[in-house]
């Protein structure tokens, strides 16, 4: 038997247990990341690595929570239709880092595990909540176009940081000034 077919056998559900623990690698790979953002990037906002790392576990932490917490509903339809969103954004999250890599001809830190391991794997999810019939066609065109639109916006931007970044940026810094002092 080959890897597809065997790959073809695991349930979707036993699939998206792994998707936050990749999700995690993927936001330790990003662990040291402002320093090249503020070296390719514009507009990027005055903050410290701690400011990203809040954000990052606060993403980690929601990840697990939204992933989990779906499968403990045991509606295989209802779980599909609440981390479908989730799912296509982490294929564009991983796809950004492809193209920012060429783009700047830089690694962009979250490649391996946004791009080479989590667009494959979330790939594979997606289809298959179409093709099993979880979401509707409808539904999964909706999210893609939403996704597709987001990065044609990061393209249109070029070395500009997009804003949902920076304010994310913003926001670990400004639970860190509440929470350090």
């Amino acid at each position: 038997m080959n890897f597809i077919n065997k790959i073809r056998k695991i349930k979707v559900e036993t699939l998206l247990k792994i998707i936050p623990f990749v999700f995690l690698l993927h936001e330790l790979e990003e662990w040291n990341t402002l320093a090249w953002h503020q070296k390719h990037q514009v507009n990027v906002p005055d903050v410290i690595d701690a400011d990203l790392r809040t954000i990052f576990i606060l993403l980690i932490i929601f990840a697990f929570t939204v992933v989990y917490g779906s499968l403990l509903l045991k509606n295989r339809k209802v779980t599909a239709y609440i981390l479908f969103p989730l799912l296509s954004f982490l294929l564009y999250n991983g796809v950004v880092h492809f193209y920012w890599t060429i783009l700047f001809k830089s690694y962009s830190p979250g490649l391996i595990f946004g791009f080479f391991i989590g667009v494959p794997l979330t790939s594979i999810v997606l289809y298959r909540m179409v093709t099993q019939g979880l979401v509707k066609k409808r539904y999964a065109l909706v999210s893609f176009l939403i996704i597709f639109f987001l990065f044609i916006h990061v393209v249109q931007l070029g070395s500009e940081l997009e804003a949902g970044i920076a304010n994310l940026m913003i926001l670990g810094k400004r639970i860190n000034e509440c929470t350090l002092y």
